[in-house]
């Protein structure tokens, strides 16, 4: 009387715990990474003004302080020994190598994705567990505020050191997350890379339409460019623990804004004609960022469906 339905083509609801595994749709997190870059910004200017020397995101400029401190080990008129500024950079540089080595996709939750909601919602809080640490080390520690010069740097005992770790961990686990996620954002740590991305970007003119790449570029640098402004602004006001437990909330708040990405669509629950035509219109895009974030999600979508989807559309692709 009643017809029997195949279990295989009953979608399955849609459950909290499902939620969170889900993988988000890289190319709708424009305001989660842009807000990494606003991070780097304020937490780099925040560390630059309380050393006068020290970028704790940029690890360039500190692998390079410390190579130079090499040959100074072998002078006859310096001084054999790391100076203060060295021994910042080093402490910057490894804990920035643990934070990126804690994200590695096989390093926590072994085989992870690295676009799914819960991985990136708990990255973040502990990329805001970190600078909130860094706060209280840096309030404990009773320091100054503003380095008038690198030869009178605040941040000078142990406390701001083991604050500078954290700092640079955070920054080194965001670097990698933003990286997993495969967008023209990139790593959201450095603008050198970006500029030379955005500089040499072919539509980097063309007004009269909306080219994703270089739109995510110039958000990018506008927003590490507004962080590192409200950073040094707020340093002489409130203080540089303040500021840090300032960067801590917003921190937070990046967290929780990776509960209102998209999901990837999903055979189940969009008709496999409009993936296919995601299909096309993403492959003849130019732009590789929205091209391969198109692969990720049709390659999602294909994996969560049903068994006879997979196979139809298995077979749309063969012919």
């Amino acid at each position: 009387m009643f017809r029997s339905q195949d279990p295989e083509n009953v979608s399955t609801p849609r459950t909290r715990r499902s939620f969170f595994v889900e993988d988000v749709d890289p190319t709708k997190a424009f305001i989660p990474l842009s807000s990494y870059f606003l991070m780097s910004g304020f937490l780099s200017s925040t560390s630059f003004a309380a050393t006068y020397s020290i970028w704790s995101g940029f690890m360039t400029g500190n692998y390079t302080q410390l190579i130079n401190a090499i040959p100074r080990l072998f002078q006859t008129d310096a001084p054999h020994t790391f100076r203060l500024v060295d021994r910042q950079a080093l402490v910057c540089l490894l804990a920035f190598f643990l934070g990126a080595l804690f994200g590695h996709p096989k390093a926590l939750l072994n085989q992870r994705s690295p676009t799914s909601r819960f991985w990136l919602i708990f990255s973040t809080a502990i990329q805001a567990l970190c600078t909130a640490a860094a706060s209280v080390l840096i309030w404990t520690s009773r320091s100054g505020t503003i380095a008038t010069d690198s030869l009178h740097e605040v941040w000078q005992n142990r406390w701001t050191f083991v604050a500078l770790g954290f700092i640079s961990f955070s920054l080194g686990l965001q670097g990698v997350v933003a990286r997993g996620l495969n967008t023209p954002f990139g790593a959201t740590v450095v603008l050198t890379s970006t500029f030379v991305e955005l500089l040499s970007d072919p539509h980097l003119l063309d007004f009269t339409r909306f080219v994703y790449t270089r739109e995510c570029k110039l958000a990018g640098c506008a927003s590490l460019a507004i962080g590192a402004f409200v950073a040094r602004t707020l340093m002489p006001v409130v203080g540089d623990g303040e500021t840090l437990a300032i960067a801590a909330g917003l921190r937070v708040l990046v967290a929780l804004s990776w509960l209102f990405v998209p999901s990837v669509p999903s055979l189940e629950s969009s008709n496999t004609g409009e993936v296919l035509e995601k299909i096309a219109t993403d492959g003849s895009n130019e732009q590789g960022g929205v091209q391969s974030s198109a692969c990720t999600i049709v390659n999602a979508a294909i994996e969560s469906a049903p068994t006879t989807s997979r196979d139809g559309v298995k077979a749309i692709d063969s012919a």
